[in-house]
C-alpha cells in the first residue's frame, strides 16, 4: 500500500496514492491536507472488539476502543465525584 501524498502547485493540487490521484483538483494546499487526512483517518476505521463488553464495533482508530453504549454508560453512571473538605490549618498536625 503506498502513502498518501500532495502533489501539485500554486491553484491545483492532488492527493496521490503512488500514482493515481484519489482526490483533487484542489484550488489551494490547505484543502488538499484536509482531504488527505479525511483519506488517512478512513484508512483506519475497521472493526474492533470493545474493552468492557466484546461487542465487535466501527472503531476509527487504535484510541478508540470502547463502543458507542459502554462510552455513554461508563461515563453517566459513575456518581458524584465531588471533592473532600478543604483540611483547616488546625487540622493539620506537626
Amino acid at each position: 500500500m503506498s502513502a498518501l501524498a500532495i502533489k501539485g502547485s500554486g491553484f491545483t493540487y492532488w492527493v496521490m496514492d503512488g500514482a493515481v490521484a484519489v482526490a483533487g483538483p484542489c484550488s489551494s494546499l490547505v484543502s488538499a491536507q484536509t482531504k488527505l487526512d479525511a483519506l488517512e483517518r478512513a484508512k483506519r476505521v475497521k472493526e474492533r472488539p470493545c474493552i468492557r463488553c466484546r461487542t465487535v464495533f466501527m472503531s476509527e482508530g487504535a484510541h478508540h476502543r470502547m463502543c458507542g453504549v459502554c462510552r455513554s454508560t461508563t461515563s453517566s453512571d459513575a456518581g458524584d465525584y465531588t471533592c473532600a473538605p478543604r483540611a483547616s490549618r488546625r487540622s493539620i498536625t506537626n
